[in-house]
């Protein structure tokens, strides 16, 4: 349950992009493997474990699909040995999974402020991406161009996940209620 504590769990956040960032030409499973850690870490003993489960898997597939769609658009692309998977990363989409695990914890307060989240996914996301490229993790064509289309992605990506939990949970809880009510 560490890892339900909003500062852990965004420690944990944090450490994990660093680690798949700064791994991803080396050993890019050092970050898959330590995003996986560390959720399942999340999951164990919690007893919401099956929302934040069904909330990681959906970003999984969330980025996997717009990362992708990134890469196919030649907007980012992976140095050759940071590129287990395809079209995007398997350390790609451990990123996703890494947010989705903080998004009913240490960012949890944009739970109700999903348009702030769209405005900072706007900001934040081609950050990390900029972040990742300086890491040489990733490569980004036509920078402030590229930079823009991950900003679009963002923008919608934020509020999209959130929404996701805020109905994720609120149908586990109804699905409590009824079982409670019987």
């Amino acid at each position: 349950m560490i890892f339900t504590n909003k500062i852990m769990n965004f420690i944990a956040f944090q450490v994990s992009w660093l680690v798949c960032c700064m791994n991803a030409t080396s050993q890019p499973w050092v970050g898959v493997i330590l995003v996986a850690g560390w959720t399942l870490c999340l999951l164990v003993n919690n007893e919401s474990w099956y929302v934040d489960l069904k909330l990681m898997l959906a970003a999984a597939m969330i980025g996997y699909v717009l990362d992708s769609t990134l890469v196919l658009l030649g907007v980012i692309s992976f140095p050759p040995a940071a590129s287990i998977g395809w079209p995007t990363t398997w350390w790609m989409v451990a990123l996703w999974v890494n947010l989705a695990a903080t998004l009913r914890y240490s960012l949890s307060w944009l739970l109700d402020h999903r348009h702030i989240a769209a405005i900072l996914g706007s900001l934040a996301g081609p950050l990390a991406y900029y972040a990742g490229y300086k890491l040489d993790a990733i490569s980004i064509s036509a920078q402030p161009y590229a930079l823009a289309i991950i900003g679009l992605e963002w923008l919608l990506a934020m509020p999209l996940l959130l929404w996701l939990a805020t109905w994720l949970t609120m149908h586990q809880r109804r699905a409590a209620e009824a079982v409670l009510s019987r």
